[in-house]
C-alpha cells in the first residue's frame, strides 16, 4: 500500500511562509502526489483569503486547499482538521515554523 500524508497547518496572517512551506515541500519530497496539505484560514483575514489563488497556482505539483472558517481556539481547530482528512498519515505544524 503506497501510503497518503496529510498535513494540516492553521495560519493566519502569512502567505509568504505557507508560500515558502509549500516550496520547501517541493524541493525535498520525493512524492510530492502523496501529499495533501489542508491550511486553515480565519474568516477575517482577508490578506490570506486573497492570497490563496496565487499560491494554489504556483505549487500545482501539491495537492493545496484552504479552508476559511471562523476563528475559534487553536485546539479545536486541529481537531476539526484532523476529522476531514483522509491519509494514513497525519501532521500538524504552525506557519510559523
Amino acid at each position: 500500500m503506497i501510503a497518503q500524508f496529510d498535513l494540516f497547518v492553521p495560519t493566519r496572517k502569512r502567505p509568504q511562509n505557507v508560500d515558502r512551506l509549500l516550496t520547501s515541500i517541493e524541493d525535498t519530497a520525493s512524492r510530492p502526489e502523496r501529499l495533501n496539505c489542508y491550511f486553515r484560514v480565519d474568516g477575517d483575514d482577508h490578506e490570506m483569503q486573497q492570497a490563496s489563488a496565487a499560491i494554489k497556482h504556483r505549487h500545482l505539483l501539491l495537492n493545496v486547499k484552504f479552508i476559511v472558517a471562523e476563528r475559534e481556539p487553536l485546539a479545536w481547530m486541529y481537531t476539526r482538521m484532523a476529522k476531514m482528512t483522509k491519509g494514513d498519515i497525519l501532521w500538524s505544524g504552525g506557519d510559523d515554523i
